[in-house]
């Protein structure tokens, strides 16, 4: 109970009290506020108060900088990082980031963003967000400042801790706004900014290579899962084929259930009897999950007179050929093979990663977040990813894998016919993460000359398409457009 000053006249009595009414009535909703609000390991946003935003003038020769007056969010702009002069306006954003995030990456404090009034960004921010972390010995290291693109990527910055100013901080390089800037795809007229949360990510288990493969069916619409790590799915039974089968690999970091959209792309002009899945452990080697695509392909094959149709995408394309191209003839009379985006001479975004250990951690972290790939272990578990895995060292350029699988390729598969197409529009999101490596490719993934490359392989046709490593496959009026017409054949 709060009492008033001995003494108070009673014209201020009522004025005192109801000022004290909406003084604990304020130390009330801070108290909850700071009380458990948001990730548990973490304490809870600083707090917005009165002024949500803050006005400044920044010159394109100079730069400047904002700071929000309550709780300390800044952003700096480099000499010559605006096209023009401006007057720019710095908010916190009460949901943090305006985009679905990854489960595994938990959004802390308060993200902010900066409209820039007409100018667009040019050169170096750097970011920093007030945040403690607890306990901070353990907690530190789990954050990362996240640049927001304008297409909703968010862009993994390499992130600084103040213990001093309790302060994270990240700096979007000149050079990758440059490398966006030059896709013709980039809106600078604001940024983005958020704290995210890394240690659910961090902590999945091991990679653990699978035992087998999964098979899917195509039915209803989506596929559906027959076989898993080999085995039949309790009520299931793999129907006969019939006399147009058609066989889906997928890429690395993918899986069969990305495919539907594709299959229905394809279905909307052909038809097939039925439309199987093959689904493997990527980071396996490809001599491990290539003979298994084989198996699959005796398991479902009981009359070998009849005419299959196939479709590969990116490493799923090296997963076929060597299980056509190795262990003898195939158990059927013909195929016809479209081969999408695939490395088949490597990827030299591989050969940068294998050079730095951090680069490829954020890497692979750009990737996951924006769901652009992912890796799992047998059991559908999310698992980490390491350079030692099998798969991305038979990725490179000149890994032993390749130089094998392509020794006299071009005779080695006489009951199919190749195709293959490649992209040569790797757009914003695959500019961004072609930054992180440090190349330039195609694709974003692959470059043309592995993917058509030329009578290597013994590919009957190849085309180039305006289309990125994943979209390629989806594009109706591009890559999916070249799939239709070379399957149709």
């Amino acid at each position: 109970m709060i009492s008033p000053p001995q003494g108070l006249p009673l014209t201020q009595l009522k004025p005192y009290l109801m000022r004290t009414r909406i003084s604990a009535l304020l130390l009330i909703v801070v108290s909850m506020l700071l009380s458990g609000c948001g990730d548990s390991n973490f304490a809870s946003p600083p707090l917005v108060g009165q002024v949500s935003s803050v006005n400044g003038g920044l010159t394109s020769l100079n730069g400047g900088s904002l700071t929000h007056p309550t709780t300390g969010h800044s952003v700096t702009f480099s000499n010559n990082s605006l096209n023009s002069d401006t007057r720019a306006t710095l908010s916190l954003l009460a949901n943090h980031f305006p985009v679905t995030i990854h489960p595994e990456f938990l959004p802390v404090g308060q993200a902010m963003t900066v409209e820039l009034g007409g100018a667009a960004l040019t050169g170096e921010v750097r970011a920093s967000i007030p945040f403690q972390a607890t306990p901070q010995s353990t907690q530190q290291s789990a954050l990362r400042m996240y640049w927001m693109l304008p297409s909703g990527f968010l862009y993994p910055l390499i992130t600084t801790f103040d213990s001093q100013t309790q302060q994270y901080t990240g700096v979007v390089p000149a050079g990758l706004v440059s490398q966006l800037s030059a896709e013709n795809e980039f809106d600078g007229s604001s940024v983005t900014f958020g704290l995210l949360n890394e240690s659910t990510y961090l902590s999945r288990p091991a990679h653990v290579d699978w035992p087998s493969y999964n098979l899917y069916v195509y039915e209803n619409g989506k596929f559906v899962k027959y076989l898993d790590q080999g085995q039949p799915v309790s009520g299931r039974t793999l129907p006969d084929v019939g006399n147009r089968p058609f066989m889906v690999v997928h890429g690395l970091g993918s899986n069969i259930p990305n495919f539907n959209s594709t299959v229905q792309g394809v279905l909307g002009s052909q038809s097939y009897t039925t439309v199987l899945g093959f689904e493997y452990d990527t980071l396996s080697g490809i001599t491990t999950t290539g003979p298994r695509l084989r198996q699959a392909y005796n398991l479902v094959e009981q009359n070998t007179g009849r005419d299959w149709h196939h479709l590969a995408h990116s490493m799923g394309c090296l997963i076929s050929r060597q299980g056509i191209e190795t262990g003898g003839a195939m158990p059927y009379q013909s195929n016809n093979v479209v081969l999408a985006a695939g490395p088949h001479i490597g990827s030299p975004i591989i050969n940068a990663l294998q050079a730095n250990e951090g680069v490829f951690t954020q890497f692979i972290t750009a990737l996951v977040i924006n769901n652009l790939m992912d890796f799992k272990n047998a059991d559908g578990t999310p698992c980490k990813v390491s350079l030692n895995d099998q798969g991305f060292i038979d990725l490179a350029n000149g890994s032993s894998a390749l130089a094998a699988l392509n020794a006299n390729a071009a005779s080695n598969h006489p009951k199919e016919t190749y195709r293959t197409l490649g992209g040569n529009n790797r757009g914003l999101i695959f500019a961004a993460v072609n930054y992180i490596v440090g190349v330039n490719l195609d694709d974003g993934f692959v470059n043309l000359v592995s993917a058509n490359p030329g009578n290597l392989i013994g590919s009957t046709e190849s085309q180039a398409v305006p289309d990125n490593h994943l979209n390629i496959t989806t594009d109706a009026t591009n890559g999916l457009r070249v799939i239709l017409e070379y399957l149709a054949k």
